[in-house]
């Protein structure tokens, strides 16, 4: 005879998997500290860097510190007092950060910290001019070991393409786009995404001639050069999310109607196509996202007149097609595409009740790995090892971080207590895979707030 928890469990959509946990490793105790990114950096990737925030005597106290996960190791290499070095890529043992305000634009600059360099931890810090964006910049990428971004390098140039050495730190400027005081990078409401392929970067343009339109780079004046003008004219509006795959350039672009499709560049030709209009004459468009490499074809999800459902190309328009209905009384509306070793995972809804983690194995069969707790939604979702790490969030507002061998007996919670819940407030996990595991940020109810660890393969 089942327990009566078991009953309710059945009957409420939730999985036995939750009685299951995982026990982290406490790395390092963040008590009083904010933390508002991670990322892996170091040689190989064998360590993880992460941004925090403290009061020390009455002043902030923000730094960049690295860890290699041993328990108690933690290493200052820069102190600031008037802003939190928000990090943004790697390169070796070099760390680009930025200071200053969110990717809306505003106040900011971008630096570079050495990880062979160690400060006083908590310490009183520097304080660092920054520089002012009218609004937004790109989503930075590292080319030759230097970082490629935009800032509004001078009052007489305005916002365009600049480069950061890894060595000095100094930022120079690639190429005036638009020439004079104009910005040759897009303002509020274009795209600031970012993709690199075959060792340039891919990023929307802005000229006065030409509107908004693509444009790449190999971080050289003579080397950023317009791609192509698929909309001849000024009043092009430009591309949306970019997405490098399968050696091709993937896009979400509107059509001279404003209408956002998937669009696929080949640089071996040269040519800019529009895939499909999965939702011919609505100006709302498909909004094709989540794109995600899946052998040689590319997966993505995209809107129809049935709802929003998984579909895949292969970059050509005959190779662009529906792959799964997911729901085929309503929309499948999949999330979270993550790709672990050959498989997909995915969440959506289908024909039952309950929202669904699904997995897509590299022969085209989907199947079920567990329905998720009623009333929650999932959050985020990444690879770790061979597994899937994701967060889910309640009615409630509480966060809970699983950890899934792709089964629903090997799904299990994250916690270093069985009476452990995340303290509730907090929109996502602030997390980072490297080389040597998976690092995370988390203040449980049965502990300080700490950076956890927990092996790649558990």
């Amino acid at each position: 005879m089942r327990s009566p928890s078991t009953l309710f469990a059945l009957l409420s959509g939730a999985t036995l998997y939750a009685q299951a946990y995982l026990v982290p490793t406490a790395v390092n105790d963040l008590q009083g500290v904010s933390v508002m990114s991670m990322i892996p950096c170091g040689n190989g990737e064998n360590r993880v860097c992460y941004n925090t925030a403290q009061a020390v005597n009455g002043a902030w106290v923000y730094e960049l510190r690295s860890s290699t996960g041993s328990p108690g190791n933690s290493t200052a290499h820069v102190s600031l007092s008037n802003d939190n070095p928000y990090l943004e890529r790697s390169a070796g043992n070099k760390v680009f950060y930025r200071t200053g305000d969110s990717y809306a634009g505003n106040n900011h600059s971008y630096h570079v910290a050495d990880l062979g360099v160690a400060v006083p931890p908590a310490a009183p810090g520097q304080a660092l001019a920054l520089q002012h964006v009218p609004c937004g910049v790109l989503v930075p990428q590292v080319l030759s070991g230097n970082l490629i971004c935009s800032t509004d390098f001078s009052p007489a140039v305005g916002e365009e393409l600049v480069s950061v050495s890894a060595n000095t730190g100094a930022t120079a400027l690639i190429k005036d786009i638009e020439p004079g005081t104009g910005h040759g990078i897009p303002a509020c409401g274009a795209s600031h995404s970012t993709a690199v392929l075959n060792g340039r970067m891919y990023f929307v343009g802005h000229t006065s001639v030409e509107g908004n339109e693509l444009w790449s780079t190999d971080g050289t004046e003579t080397g950023t050069q317009l791609v192509t003008a698929y909309q001849p004219g000024s009043a092009s509006t430009g591309h949306g999310l970019l997405f490098s795959g399968i050696g091709k350039l993937f896009l979400s672009s509107s059509d001279p109607y404003g209408n956002p499709e998937p669009y696929c560049y080949d640089p071996a030709t040269n040519t800019l196509v529009l895939l499909q209009e999965i939702m011919p004459g609505n100006a709302a468009g498909s909004v094709p996202a989540d794109f995600t490499v899946y052998g040689d074809r590319v997966l993505f999800t995209a809107e129809n007149s049935s709802g929003r459902e998984l579909w895949v190309t292969d970059g050509t328009p005959q190779g662009t097609m529906l792959f799964a209905d997911l729901h085929p009384l309503g929309s499948g509306d999949p999330k979270y595409l993550t790709r672990v070793g050959t498989n997909i995972y995915f969440f959506c809804n289908d024909s039952s009740r309950g929202i669904k983690l699904k997995k897509l194995a590299q022969n085209g069969t989907i199947t079920t790995v567990l329905t998720i707790p009623l009333g929650s939604v999932p959050v985020q979702a990444i690879a770790a090892g061979k597994n899937l790490v994701y967060t889910l969030r309640n009615a409630n507002n509480v966060l809970t971080l699983y950890h899934s061998n792709g089964t629903s007996a090997g799904t299990r919670i994250i916690k270093p207590a069985v009476n452990s819940v995340l303290e509730s407030g907090s929109s996502i996990v602030r997390w980072a895979v490297t080389a040597n595991g998976f690092y995370f940020i988390a203040d449980y109810s049965t502990t300080s707030n700490k950076l956890w660890k927990i092996p790649l393969n558990p």
